[in-house]
């Protein structure tokens, strides 16, 4: 009798052990996060880049652990004022508009109107239900703002670069102010961009503007992540030198007509097509799981909730 209590007791204690947590790693931003590749346009759940690949170097190193799960919310074209609005977003070929670009992602199949910022709070939100906790959260904005300046005039693109890197800039502190505030418990990664243009043959608008304003653009990356306690991934060394390689910059370069499966038919790529290919794609995983940590908690929370105000009009606008 007291065997079978015993046993009674110890199958119930079974049932309430609960299920393990499986870790998620979220990728937020624009193409570079979503792995567009050979602008085919192919649509996916963004697991063609780096996301995924960074995921499997987390699993290799977690031994017994589980791979974290990958929920991708990029979409082609998004910028960091788009992020909340859904709309505005910088389309790489002539004919693509905010609903086809969120469509390429399978997230928004049923819903392309939505934000990206509603959406990473949605599946996130999901995600907890389930049971499982946010990892990892990835980042790429800030290319499609100074992209959009290359259909200019060379001298009126270098005019707007002020600006546009100031906006940019009280945009992209709201996007991370949002994510910390979400996602307080997962390790952030805010990578910065690399330059393919001293690899096109061309000379274009592009190459003058990326020269210039492209470091500026690093350099308020860099200063966001030391004042949210994120990790600044360092991609553009990794490329510089070998931007040929690790894109498709040289195979269609500014100008380039390219095909694609949708109904919009064949568009030129003005600055050509600088996403970077599989091998490229490897290089942003290794770079982020090399790049040096920061983990300090207590500005971790600081952030959080001191900073929580920056975005508290944000809030209300995608709540």
């Amino acid at each position: 009798m007291v065997l079978r209590s015993l046993m009674a007791v110890t199958f119930v204690s079974a049932l309430a052990i609960p299920a393990v947590a499986a870790p998620v790693g979220f990728g937020l931003g624009d193409s570079i996060t979503f792995g567009e590749t050979d602008l085919q346009y192919i649509p996916s759940f963004g697991d063609r880049g780096y996301v995924g690949r960074y995921a499997d170097i987390v699993d290799s190193r977690n031994g017994d652990e589980a791979r974290p799960l990958v929920v991708n919310t990029a979409i082609d074209g998004e910028t960091a004022e788009s992020f909340f609005d859904g709309t505005g977003r910088t389309p790489p070929v002539v004919g693509r508009t905010d609903i086809p670009l969120a469509s390429q992602n399978l997230n928004y199949e049923t819903d392309p109107t939505t934000p990206q910022a509603v959406k990473f709070q949605s599946l996130l939100s999901e995600q907890r239900a389930a049971g499982n906790e946010a990892a990892f959260v990835t980042l790429t904005l800030g290319f499609n703002e100074l992209a959009a300046l290359t259909i200019l005039p060379e001298d009126e693109a270098l005019a707007q670069i002020d600006p546009t890197l100031a906006a940019y800039r009280a945009n992209y502190i709201d996007v991370v102010s949002l994510v910390r505030a979400s996602a307080p418990e997962a390790d952030l990664y805010l990578l910065n961009y690399f330059n393919p243009f001293p690899a096109d043959p061309t000379e274009n608008t592009a190459d003058a503007v990326f020269g210039i304003a492209g470091p500026r653009l690093n350099d308020i990356i860099r200063e966001v992540a030391e004042n949210f306690g994120a990790t600044y991934v360092d991609v553009a060394s990794a490329f510089a030198g070998r931007e040929a390689e690790l894109t498709f910059i040289d195979e269609f370069p500014a100008g380039s007509t390219v095909p694609t499966p949708h109904p919009f038919g064949p568009g030129t790529a003005p600055i050509g097509n600088v996403h970077p290919n599989a091998d490229g794609y490897q290089v942003i995983a290794d770079q982020i799981a090399a790049a040096e940590e920061v983990p300090e908690p207590a500005m971790l929370g600081l952030m959080a909730f001191g900073l929580l105000g920056i975005s508290l009009v944000r809030y209300r606008n995608i709540s």
